[in-house]
Parts: structure tokens; sequence; C-alpha cells
């Protein structure tokens, strides 16, 4: 263009090259569409108050402003507006206001991988990383978006959401990121989705919460900017019909030291972590079995390792796992960069236990009672939760769904959950008296089916709940419960045999009987006779089945003794009283050797 082009000329040009309608400016500016197309007709000259906001919707460099603004006020030359051509005036400004990643992205090739093909793929209009707290979203989604910004004409713009309170302060924290003020009584979140009709960004809502957030201002972007792509990090998903859900889980740790420990990804994120606070740590000179137990503590999440790595200045990882296993408490920073919510890793439950309704509270805290996992069914009768609330606690990643169809939590958030309960004895007590009953009802039924051609998934089954019976059976054995211990009794001892687990067998049986038979309960005085029996009764099998494995760990004289005890005890009974594991034990050949029977 080499001549001097009219001031609604160039407005008119610009707006174009901005894929902006004419509608659309005037809700941008605040005023109608007739003013806009009088202006770009030069039938009339914008007030200093429209210049000023013109020149911002229409993205005037800072030093141009104030000539733009006398120019839109009549001295047309103070802008020299034919010294733009056609090409300069439709040049694309690209934004860019992510955060500077922090260093090396660690452990998360795979998720950033699938994510950078949703980010690609036109069809995927809105994608939601969720996550638990501290497991690394925001830096994912930050990765994410460096790498795909130049795939968007206009780049990509980063908002976080840790301070809005509705979709219309959202949409004022937007605004604001991309330059625009909103003007007039149309509606912010229309004018918000009307500027950004026609234009090609990367939208990135960091920490956005469906509590706090209708979604309304999402279904607007979507609706109508075709060509905006929305990536958020929450810590549930949105709930849209065009969200896709990237689920990020924690990272893989070792269950114990084998060689190249140091390439798991938990444990280059420890030691990364720790070379920046001490730069003096080497990963060699450190016990290989502590660090590794320092990320089994943090059960791979990245803000409890980063936590626990602030620590190396110190303390040795053999002292910062002894600190993790006291308490997760030990898991803070006084860092004045980390956010006040993820200072420590209480801070971070905290947060996300707050969003939950008292509903919800409760069933996470009950949930807590359960130890390795737990089935629907299982959560359901302990907790008589209903499936929305289930649901929603997965949606939250506080709990989550392995491949075997069970149900699992992280286990600092299942200290934290057990941590609140007790501060209600009443509760506790009745949710693990619930716990128990059920287990150990459950294992008095399977032990019955073990002779049918079930027996190899039923010892499977009940493997894969050892967690859940240990605990049935240690509240039993602490409450004196006589119904479920003998429930559990049987089940437990086949589980043991069949596992080849006859260390533990011998010591589990063996406290049980230190704690239930060392002492006579009050209750069962001669007064209540059917409490004396059950009392009896209870020891004799406590002390046969501590004999069986007794005699596999190959401790045949003690075996005997206590074969000894339990015959003795049965014979105080009236009749003739037996049981099939105790007649079992008794007819086991090896199991008592008569010449180890005390004289």
């Amino acid at each position: 263009m080499d001549s001097i082009v009219s001031f609604g000329d160039w407005v008119r040009s610009r707006r174009k090259s901005l894929d902006l309608t004419q509608d659309q400016l005037g809700s941008l500016v605040g005023c109608s569409v007739s003013a806009i197309r009088k202006i770009e007709s030069d039938q009339r000259r914008p007030s200093r108050q429209i210049s000023d906001i013109l020149a911002n919707v229409l993205q005037i460099a800072p030093e141009q402003k104030e000539d733009f603004i006398r120019s839109a006020r009549g001295d047309w030359r103070a802008f020299a507006l034919g010294s733009f051509s056609a090409a300069q005036t439709g040049t694309v400004q690209k934004w860019s206001s992510l955060p500077i990643p922090p260093g090396e992205l660690i452990g998360r090739s795979i998720e950033l991988e699938h994510l950078l093909e949703l980010l690609r793929d036109e069809r995927r209009r809105l994608v939601t990383i969720v996550g638990l707290g501290g497991i690394g979203k925001t830096r994912l989604a930050v990765e994410a978006a460096h790498r795909a910004m130049d795939w968007f004409e206009r780049g990509a713009v980063y908002v976080s959401a840790v301070a809005v309170h509705s979709d219309d302060s959202l949409t004022t924290a937007l605004g604001q990121t991309l330059g625009l003020t909103f003007r007039g009584s149309s509606p912010v979140q229309d004018q918000l989705a009307q500027a950004l009709t026609g234009l090609n960004l990367l939208l990135l809502i960091d920490n956005y919460e469906p509590l706090r957030l209708s979604g309304s201002l999402l279904k607007k972007i979507i609706s109508r900017a075709a060509g905006v792509k929305v990536l958020i990090t929450s810590s549930e998903p949105v709930g849209l019909l065009d969200e896709w859900v990237v689920q990020l889980n924690r990272l893989p740790v070792l269950e114990a030291y084998s060689p190249g420990y140091e390439q798991i990804s938990s444990v280059r994120l420890f030691e990364l972590e720790a070379r920046r606070v001490n730069d003096r740590f080497t990963l060699e000179e450190q016990d290989p079995a502590a660090v590794i137990r320092i990320c089994q503590l943090a059960e791979g999440n990245p803000l409890a390792i980063q936590l626990a790595a602030g620590w190396t200045r110190m303390l040795s990882c053999r002292e910062i796992a002894a600190e993790m296993e006291k308490s997760f408490d030990f898991l803070m920073t006084s860092s004045k960069t980390v956010p006040e919510r993820q200072s420590s890793v209480r801070a971070v439950y905290e947060h996300s236990v707050s969003l939950l309704n008292p509903e919800e509270k409760r069933v996470l805290e009950q949930l807590a009672v359960f130890q390795g996992g737990f089935r629907l069914q299982a959560a359901q009768r302990v907790t008589q939760a209903s499936l929305p609330v289930l649901a929603h606690l997965v949606d939250r990643s506080l709990i989550f769904r392995r491949e075997n169809q069970r149900f699992e939590m992280h286990e600092l958030v299942r200290q934290y959950g057990l941590e609140r309960l007790k501060l209600d004895p009443e509760a506790y007590q009745a949710a693990r008296s619930r716990h128990s009953r059920l287990y150990a009802r459950w294992m008095a039924s399977t032990v019955n089916a073990l002779e049918s051609e079930q027996r190899g998934r039923l010892l499977l089954d009940m493997a894969e709940e050892i967690g859940n019976i240990r605990l049935a059976w240690d509240w039993a054995l602490a409450q004196r419960d006589y119904e479920n211990i003998e429930g559990v009794i049987p089940g437990l001892s086949v589980l043991y045999e069949s596992q080849g687990w006859y260390q533990e067998g011998a010591y589990v049986f063996g406290e049980a009987v230190k704690q239930f038979c060392a002492r006579v309960p009050e209750e069962c005085g001669t007064e209540e006779p059917e409490k004396q029996s059950a009392h009896t009764i209870t020891q004799a099998r406590l002390r046969a089945h501590h004999a069986l494995f007794l005699a596999h760990t190959g401790d045949t004289f003690r075996a005997a003794e206590e074969i000894q005890a339990a015959r003795r005890l049965l014979s105080q009974l009236p009749g003739n009283w037996a049981a099939p594991d105790l007649e079992r034990i008794f007819s086991q050949p090896g199991v008592v050797d008569r010449n180890n029977l005390p004289g």
C-alpha cells in the first residue's frame, strides 16, 4: 500500500487481520455495531476513551498507543497510517505467556506423547489432565504446551485458576492475560468467546476446579471458537461431552534393589532434586535400599519425592526414610517459591479433602480402614457409600481402580484419612468393627469351599486380600471378638500353609497366643459358662495352629508343647468337642513328634 489510508480504512483492515467481525469488535470495545461501522467509514471519530480501548483490542504497540489515539481523534498523520502495508497490517501476533519449565521432565515420556497427540488432533477441543495433588499435572501441561505452541497460529496462553471463584472471574483472568478489556452490558463470557472466534490458539488453564466453576465459559469457547484448544489441569474431570481425560498416576517405584535402580524415574527425580538443593549430593554415596525406601514411602508422588529430597542438606537417605516412616508430616518445605497448598504433603491432602462434600469426606475417611485395596462390594458394606460418591472419589484421584477390578488408595492418602477418622473414636470403632466382621465372615464362608474345584481361585482371592485379613484379625483379637476370631483362624491357617508362609504363620499365631491366651478376661467368669467355653475353644485353636507352623519351621519341641496345651484345654470342655481344622492338625504326620512331648 503506497498511499496514505484513512483511519477508518486502517481499523477495518486491522479488524479483518485479527479475524474479528464488526459485532465482535463492538462487544470488545463496548459500543454498538453501528458505531463501529461509522468509525470504519470515517463518519464518526471515536472518543478518547473508546480510542484507548481500540488500541488495546487492535493490539497497538505501547510506544505507538498515544499516536494512535491522536490519529483516531483527527490528527491522521500522527500514526502514519500509510506506512503500514497490507502485509504489515496482517501480521499475526503470537501470545506466549507460558511459565518457564523448571528443568527436565522426568518419567512422563509416555504421558507426554499421548498428550501431544491429543493437542495435535483438531477434533480434541478440550483436554483435561487429572490426578492427585502433587502428582505433576502442571509440570506436564506446561511441557506439552511449550512443545505444541508452534502448532497454533496465535501461540499459547497460560492462566492459573487457583484464585478464581467463578466463571466470570476466570473470564476476567483470561481477558487480562490476552490484553482484552470488557465493556458494555454484554456478558463478559460472551465477549471473551467472541474475541476468541476465528483465532487459532492454545489456552492452558491450570488448577481448574469444577466445584467452583460451572463450565459455562468452556462451553462457550468450545462452541464458538473452533480454532481454540483448551488444556486444563484439575483434580477431577470437568464433565463436558467434548472432554478428553488424561489420568496422571504416580511414578514407578521398585519393590527391592536391583542393578540399574538409578534409572527408575522416581529415583532419577529424587537424585535431580537432591542435587538442586545440595550440590555435593551423589547417588553413588547413598544406600540404595534407603533411596528406594524413600520412593516407596512417597509412593512415586513427585511432590513427596521432591520434599524428601529437600532434606538431603541435613540428613542421610537412611535418616530421611526413617523420618518418613514415623509421619508424613515430615514431608514439608519452607521455600517461599512453593505455593502454600503444596508446601507439605498434608497441605496437599487437606486442600483435596476441602473440595469434598460432607458425605464424600465421611466415605473417604472410612475407606482408610482398608489395607492393600478393596473391591466395590466391600467398600459399600463397610462405608455404606453410594456409587456416585465412590465415582467422585475416583474422579478426584483419591482412590483409583486397577485392572483386576480392585480399588486402591494411595498410602499417604490412607494415612491422612485414617488420622481424620480417629478424631471421631465412635466412628473409627464402628468402621473397624464392620471391616473386621466382613472379612471374618468371608473367610469363614471361603474356607468351607476350599475342598471344591474352586480352591485355586479362592486361595488367590485370599492372598489378594491378605492386608485386609490381617487387619480384621488384629481388630478381632484386640476386641476379644470370639466369633470373628473363630471365623478367621481356619482360612488364615490354610492360606499361610498353601503359600508356604510358615515363618509368618508361626509369628502371627504366636502373637495371638500371647495376646489372647495370656490371661482370662473378666467376662469369662464362672457365671457365664458360654463365654468361658468360647474362650477355651479359641485358646485351643490358636495353640494348635501355632503348633502347626512351629512344626513347619522345624521347632518341633515347642510345637509339641502347644499341641499338649491345646489338648488339655479341649479336655476341660463338656462332651467330646472337635473341629475339622483341629482334627487335621492332630492327625497330620510330622506336626507332633511324640518323642518331643514334655515328660
